[in-house]
């Protein structure tokens, strides 16, 4: 978290973002057949928000808040391949998006 002073307002900023991936290998002999299978996931997710807060002071003492930004962003991403003399690849992708103002 980090906290700024800019025109008599603190901003306050904060961010965060995690990650994860996996890798496996699977090959054997079933029946007559090789089998050899691969899959590998990828997941990240990051996510950023920053709040400022002003006071003003006049006649009377007033104080805002305000949300200026929130931002959370998800990507999860999987390749899988399987060969039983022939071969298959599928590959999932999603993002999603969100801002919120108040």
């Amino acid at each position: 978290m980090e906290i700024a002073p800019i025109d008599n307002a603190n901003v306050i900023k904060e961010s965060s973002s995690s990650k994860s991936s996996s890798v496996s290998e699977f090959e054997k002999d079933i029946g007559g057949a090789h089998v050899v299978q691969k899959s590998a996931n990828f997941e990240a997710e990051e996510s950023s928000k920053m709040v400022s807060e002003s006071v003003n002071a006049s006649v009377n003492q007033s104080v805002s808040q305000s949300v200026v930004q929130s931002v959370s962003r998800s990507v999860t991403s999987s390749v899988k391949s399987s060969v039983v003399k022939q071969s298959s690849s599928s590959f999932t992708s999603s993002e999603s998006f969100e801002a919120i103002d108040f």
